[in-house]
């Protein structure tokens, strides 16, 4: 729906990550396609995690498959955050703040200190730290299943 909308009427504008920003430049369908694209990332980290639920709620929890699970929800949940943010900055960057008028000012915002972007951040690195855990710890338990 939005590369109709932005096709149809040049002068709307659309909201990506907290940036205000319309169709000015070809670029712009490049900035919605990584939006749509993080959030199709993002629905895919639910269903790994989903997966991944399903493999703890049995008790025997050192196995690879959960190990990868949480590590491609990690994996998604990075990119997808880096899709969804990155992009529509550096689209206001070049392009939208050469388009305002001489008279008025250009402002810089500090709201990355404590950010959403930066906790999904971390919880995607989070989800990755535990699959490598779980992955040393099913080397360890064959090592210790060999020696018995």
């Amino acid at each position: 729906m939005f590369f109709f909308v932005a096709l149809k009427d040049p002068s709307f504008h659309f909201q990506v990550s907290n940036y205000d920003f319309k169709n000015v430049h070809w670029s712009f369908y490049l900035v919605i396609t990584c939006a749509i694209i993080s959030q199709y990332l993002f629905l895919g980290m639910i269903h790994q995690m989903r997966g991944a639920a399903r493999l703890l709620k049995k008790l025997n929890f050192l196995r690879i498959e959960l190990s990868r699970l949480l590590y491609q929800a990690g994996i998604l949940c990075v990119v997808g955050v880096l899709l969804n943010r990155v992009p529509p900055f550096f689209y206001n960057m070049f392009h939208m703040l050469p388009n305002k008028s001489v008279g008025s000012s250009t402002t810089l915002s500090l709201l990355y200190s404590f950010d959403s972007m930066l906790i999904v951040v971390c919880f995607g690195i989070f989800l990755i730290i535990p699959s490598k855990i779980i992955q040393y710890s099913i080397g360890i338990k064959q090592e210790n299943d060999l020696t018995i």
